[in-house]
């Protein structure tokens, strides 16, 4: 878990309804550090988000997805960001899914699933 405070400068899409142009737009966010490589990872599949959070301890963190959709992040989320090293941004979906199937099966060693 990441104190707070603790951020990574990541360039996001921003939903038009949050623009000040009223278009979509990108900019650059700070991103708590410890889920920055999830968020990078869904914007890089063209996954668009409203927001994130890592809970900074004191709750679970969430990334609240455009479509009303919400992604609850727990150890087991923090463990696979630390193993999808530096994914590209917007980079290639196939090899973002190729690096998330490999920390995933790294994962599944460590900590199985049943």
């Amino acid at each position: 878990m990441c104190e707070w405070g603790t951020t990574v400068r990541l360039r996001l899409k921003t939903a038009p309804f949050l623009s000040s142009t009223g278009k979509e737009k990108w900019r650059y966010s700070d991103i708590d550090k410890c889920i920055a490589p999830i968020v990078k990872a869904l914007q890089a599949g063209g996954i668009n988000m409203l927001g994130s959070c890592c809970g900074h301890g004191k709750g679970r963190g969430e990334i609240t997805l455009r479509d009303g959709r919400t992604i609850w992040i727990t150890p087991w989320n923090k463990r696979l960001a630390k193993n999808l090293k530096d994914v590209e941004q917007p980079g290639d979906p196939v090899k973002i899914m190729r690096e998330y199937k490999r920390a995933k099966a790294r994962l599944q060693k460590i900590n199985p699933v049943k």
